[in-house]
């Protein structure tokens, strides 16, 4: 909703909404400017600059002092710049001052990634995605490259222009004709590019949606799953990393489940992605085994994975499995979803309406029933009018007084502890709690 721009050796503030100007006069003389969320951040010949409180300058860090360093651009966060000295390209982190060098030499910028944490740069034969520590993500088509706010990536050249994900996927040519210079507009669909001394407009279609780290995540467990219930031991343990190939060696998790009654089939119960930098994944997925072609029993396994930084792909780091329990004795939960003041309980069969309501519950970490309203329809407990709390622990509660429309009473209580609601969204995923499954044990028979 602003604009920063240098005119005079001063920078100068435009506010769209108002129209209105102002006017800054810094110290040292500034040689670009940008963002840094709310303020603006300026670069000078020794440094980069913001306004304290009281309006005086202050540095936020220094540039070398010897190779007549240049800053080039400004992360859009404002919390890293990139400079060139001595034909080499660097990148510094204003808040540590720390510089990483961008690729071999003689590599030119190319633009930043939306949220500034990752950058393109040039080199004679490529074009290269990094991140902030210099580490090479994807190597793309050599030519001029815009990142798009939709997050996809333009490379113009003499002869074509080029559209893909920044890791490589979907890149396919969008024209033939020179397109120099390409830079994207911030609705990401329309950008313009310069031929033949003049400027140009043209529109890109919109790329399929990204995978989600969610997507990614989903993609793993799935792919082990399969595996383990194909029987392949070396399959399921080609998506393990050291952690997880030691969960399931230290006995009571079996990577291949064998025997009678046999393992069946599975679902994923639950989901959440659980952190960033590196990506990391909670997952809690149904076992279901079978004797003959009837469903006999079942047992929850708590995966954990997260991205590993060589392959960029998710790998199970942990497992925890549940207490088997005994089918055919009530209703079963099979999904739980949970947001601020909302909890969904789906189970698989009709519910008695009647003991719904003392049936399901929620409790904290200190086993204080939480006030909420209960609520049935389509096989689905709502638990509505409550105020969850972000990282606080909850359990819900099945009791044995449930039962379903035969009059069948669930035999156990079943116990599903999760940690949550995070509140944030993960492309077209709905947020899931993170679940640690705690199954009441079922007497035998």
């Amino acid at each position: 909703d602003r604009l920063a721009y240098i005119r005079d050796g001063k920078v100068f503030v435009l506010t769209f909404a108002t129209g209105k100007t102002d006017e800054f006069d810094v110290t040292p003389t500034p040689t670009l400017v940008g963002w840094g969320k709310d303020r603006f951040v300026w670069a000078a010949a020794d440094g980069l600059y913001s306004q304290a409180g009281d309006g005086s300058s202050q540095q936020i860090a220094g540039l070398p002092a010897t190779g007549a360093p240049t800053v080039i651009s400004i992360a859009p966060d404002g919390a890293h710049a990139v400079y060139s000295q001595d034909r080499d390209l660097f990148v510094l982190d204003l808040a540590t001052g720390r510089s990483v060098k961008l690729g071999q030499g003689n590599a030119t910028f190319q633009a930043w990634s939306p949220g500034g944490t990752e950058l393109l740069y040039a080199t004679p034969d490529s074009v290269i995605v990094s991140d902030l520590q210099g580490v090479t993500q994807s190597t793309l088509p050599s030519g001029d490259a815009s990142w798009s706010t939709q997050d996809a990536i333009l490379i113009g050249g003499d002869t074509d222009v080029l559209q893909g994900r920044p890791d490589g996927s979907n890149l396919g040519k969008l024209a033939s004709g020179t397109f120099h210079s390409p830079l994207w507009a911030p609705n990401g669909t329309t950008f313009v590019f310069v031929r033949s001394g003049s400027m140009w407009a043209g529109t890109a279609p919109l790329l399929p949606p990204a995978p989600t780290p969610l997507d990614d995540a989903t993609a793993v467990v799935n792919k082990f799953m399969q595996a383990r219930l194909d029987g392949s031991s070396d399959q399921a343990s080609a998506y393990l990393d050291a952690g997880g190939k030691a969960a399931y060696a230290a006995g009571g998790l079996n990577l291949v489940v064998t025997g009678d009654p046999r393992f069946t089939r599975f679902y994923v119960l639950s989901a959440e992605i659980t952190g960033e930098q590196p990506d990391s994944a909670r997952f809690v997925v149904r076992l279901v085994l079978s004797h003959g072609k009837i469903d006999v029993s079942n047992y929850e396994e708590s995966l954990s994975l997260v991205r590993d930084a060589a392959s960029k792909q998710f790998v199970i780091d942990q497992a925890a499995v549940g207490a088997h329990r005994d089918l055919g004795k009530g209703a079963e939960v099979v999904s739980v979803d949970v947001d601020t003041d909302t909890v969904k309980v789906t189970f698989d069969s009709d519910l008695d309406p009647a003991t719904v309501t003392d049936g399901v519950t929620i409790v904290d970490s200190k086993g204080k029933q939480l006030n909420a309203t209960a609520s049935y329809a389509n096989r689905t407990v709502t638990l509505s009018g409550l105020n969850l709390k972000v990282g606080d622990e909850y359990r819900v509660v099945v009791l044995t007084s449930l039962r379903d429309v035969l009059g069948q009473n669930v035999a156990a209580e079943y116990d599903f502890d999760f940690v949550g609601p995070t509140g944030k969204k993960h492309g077209n995923h709905k947020d899931t709690p993170a679940p640690t499954p705690s199954p009441s044990p079922t007497p035998g028979g």
